[in-house]
This record gives structure tokens, sequence and C-alpha cells, in this order.
């Protein structure tokens, strides 16, 4: 028994003996119900002791704080793998942006050429059906002797109007780029001539065209036709 219940009992019996009188006034009290008072007591008392030891304000601080770094040594972690995804994600997306737009500014350069390629050369078999209308009246001319003709007569008339319908022509084929090549006295160039036949002449250097038997063209910067010629090989 609890020695607060027995303190609590020997009192009882202590007053019993020095105080008859007074303990038969309050005989009517229930022995049984003081004792479950000072039992009930001390059962609360020793609940409050356990309850006192298991506070958990009472835990260790130190154990406190070092869970409460782990947990942000967790977090912090946490938080740097999100960061090193995201950057990630970031610099893919990136390059898919400037690869992205490296393809659309070369698309837009192979635009721009196309368009000019097709302003340029858009004409280029039209230009050489042309050229077999100038090489016709060249060839008319050709065929007449100037020299022989009198000025004023119908034929001579005729080789004029010729000659002013060439000018004409060259020079609307001028104003598209398309200039005749120039190639009599040259060196032969393989990218601009074709050779038909060869010459001995003595008074001209190797490879020099002597003779012109149809003109070349250009168009712009390419060969619209390779003039038709003969070419020196020796010097006798």
């Amino acid at each position: 028994m609890n020695r607060y219940v027995v303190r609590l009992y020997r009192f009882s019996l202590i007053n019993r003996v020095s105080f008859p009188i007074f303990y038969r006034k309050v005989s009517t009290i229930n022995h049984l119900t003081l004792y479950n008072t000072c039992r009930n007591f001390t059962s609360a008392k020793n609940d409050l002791e356990v309850e006192q030891s298991t506070d958990p304000d009472t835990f260790s601080t130190e154990t406190t704080e070092v869970d409460s770094v782990e947990g942000l040594k967790s977090k912090i972690d946490e938080l740097e793998q999100k960061l090193a995804a995201a950057e990630e994600k970031l610099s893919e997306y990136k390059n898919k942006l400037l690869r992205s737009l490296a393809e659309c500014e070369n698309t837009r350069t192979r635009y721009i050429k196309e368009v000019e390629k097709a302003q340029h050369y858009g004409i280029t078999n039209f230009a050489k059906s042309i050229l077999d209308v100038a090489d016709s009246l060249e060839l008319a001319t050709k065929s007449i002797d100037i020299n022989t003709l009198e000025k004023g007569t119908e034929l001579a008339n005729v080789v004029d109007g010729i000659n002013l319908t060439i000018e004409v022509l060259n020079s609307k084929l001028n104003n598209f780029g398309i200039q005749r090549i120039e190639a009599l006295g040259e060196i032969f160039d393989p990218q601009k001539h074709e050779a038909l036949f060869e010459v001995q002449d003595a008074s001209k250097p190797k490879g020099t065209v002597s003779q012109v038997l149809q003109p070349g063209y250009v168009i712009k910067d390419r060969i619209l036709r390779a003039a038709k010629v003969g070419v020196v090989v020796s010097t006798g």
C-alpha cells in the first residue's frame, strides 16, 4: 500500500483513540470511502508523474535540432535535384530553339536564292530560242556582200533593216542579262568555247580562237551557249 494511504489510515486511528467524542460524530463517514479517496489521490499523483516524465517537451533539444537539420538537408537535396532537372530541360529547349532558328534561316536563304534564280534564269529556255532568231539574222547579212550594194537600192534597204533588227534584239537581250561572248582572238576556254576544228596559223599563239562559226552567249554568270570556234593548234 502506498505510504500516503498508510499515513492517512494511521491518522484516522489516532483520532479515533484520542478524540472518541469527535470520532463518534463522524462515525458515519465510510472508511472505505476514505480509503478509495486516498487511493485515487495516489493514482492521480502517479499518473501526473508519468505524464510529466513522458511529455514531448522534455525531450532533448539536441535531438530536435538534429532532426530539423536533417530535414532541411533532405529538402535542400530535393530542391537541388529539381533545379538540376529544370536546368537540363531548359538547355534542351534552348538547343531545340537554336536549331529551329538555324533551320528557318537556312530555309529563308534558300528561298531567296531560288527566287533570284527564277528571276535571273527563268527565261533560259526562251532565250535559247531567241538566239536561233539572232543567228538567222546574222547569216542573212553575211550572205550578202554589202560592199557591192548601192545605197538606196531595195536590197540595201533590206540589209539595213536586218542590221537594225539585230541591234534592237541584242539591246533587248542585254536588258535581261544576256550578252554575247567575244571569242575571236581570245585564248581557248573550254567553259566558253566549243572547238569544232583546228587551225594551222604561225601568226597567232597556240590555243588562240582564230574563227567563230557561231557566237556564244551568257545569261548573268552562266553560259547560255558556248561559242563554236576554230582553234590554233601549232605555229606551222
